[in-house]
């Protein structure tokens, strides 16, 4: 199984409020929870969500980068590609 992990990220690659789970509804869960931490906005810290290393959503307190979520937006590009020709 994957391995997610969710936490916030602070200045100088500091981490906090660690959550590691096989289960990606216990991830978002965790992600869902941070984000809505009305404590930490504006402060200088971010919520990263990663599965196997990769980026699967990111959330900035301070507003510099929009919120973005790459499981759903992957989601969105494969539900709107072409799948390749297999006779090629």
């Amino acid at each position: 199984m994957a391995t997610h992990r969710i936490y916030l990220r602070w200045p100088a690659q500091r981490t906090t409020d660690k959550t590691t789970t096989e289960s990606a509804n216990v991830a978002r869960i965790a992600f869902d929870e941070l984000k809505a931490r009305t404590d930490l906005q504006g402060q200088d810290v971010a919520i990263a969500w990663t599965c196997e290393g990769v980026q699967q959503a990111y959330h900035d307190f301070r507003g510099r980068l929009p919120s973005i979520d790459a499981a759903r937006a992957r989601v969105q590009r494969a539900a709107h590609s072409v799948p390749p020709d297999k006779s090629e």
